[in-house]
């Protein structure tokens, strides 16, 4: 009774999100807001949390690059499938077919089902799948199709054609600015995303065999443990403009 009673307690809180919505007590700001504290405080505490109170070893790097793989592959892919639609397409498709939600929706399942040392496991999946998902992707994306990152897709003229026309940089400086620009946007977007420098910081964990301070996990356990109900709220909340979207 108790394994039933976990979904169905997940199913409640999507609930919640999406009545809240409903009800327009739930606004895109307050989503905002529980967005950046999922992302930036309740997951990477739980990563680090599980990490302090579980065993972990250099050998579950293998999960990592099948997780890389796994989000890495369907890029290309999709490039070479869709070689005869428009780039604004085309672009559409590589940048939704590649990586998983796995620290808003899967973690939160890993946690209640299996207990913390599950989301070792995951994360190490997740640590290659984030590679892709926070920079990754994007940047396969723009340089296959020639997309100006920094313009909407729909101001660059893009029309039915499969990728946008390249211009290479006339000079050697203006190749090394672009370049430069482009390792910049690429950095910030690792930087800025707080699950993936947990990530790097574990993985260095994983690689030296370094002790995690067992005050620490004390400390951040109540916020790990606040994560399930932060990101199932979060999908409820988030389920009533996907249903809008699509009837749209």
């Amino acid at each position: 009774m108790s394994q039933l009673m976990k979904p169905l307690t997940f199913l409640l809180i999507i609930l919640i999100g999406y009545i809240l919505k409903r009800c327009g007590l739930f606004g895109q700001r307050d989503y905002c807001i529980m967005q950046v504290v999922v992302f930036d405080v309740t997951l990477p505490a739980s990563i680090l949390v599980s990490f302090a109170t579980n065993p972990h070893s250099a050998s579950l790097l293998w999960v990592t690059l099948f997780g890389f793989l796994a989000a890495f592959i369907p890029v290309p892919f999709v490039f070479l499938a869709t070689r005869r639609r428009p780039v604004a397409e085309r672009a559409f498709l590589m940048l939704n077919t590649s990586g998983y939600n796995i620290g808003n929706f899967c973690f939160p399942l890993l946690q209640a089902f299996y207990g913390s040392s599950a989301i070792v496991t995951g994360a190490m999946f997740d640590i290659g799948n984030a590679v892709m998902t926070t920079a990754g992707s994007n940047v396969m994306t723009t340089s296959l199709l020639h997309v100006d990152p920094s313009r909407p897709i729909t101001e660059q003229r893009a029309g039915n054609a499969p990728t946008l026309p390249y211009t290479k940089p006339a000079t050697i400086e203006g190749r090394r600015l672009a370049r430069r620009a482009r390792l910049k946007a690429i950095a910030l977007g690792f930087l800025k995303s707080g699950p993936f420098d947990m990530y790097m910081i574990m993985t260095l964990v994983v690689l030296f065999n370094l002790p995690i301070p067992a005050i620490l996990a004390q400390v951040l356990t109540p916020l790990a443990n606040a994560n399930p109900f932060c990101s199932m709220l979060m999908v409820g909340r988030r389920s009533h403009d996907c249903h809008m979207s699509h009837h749209r």
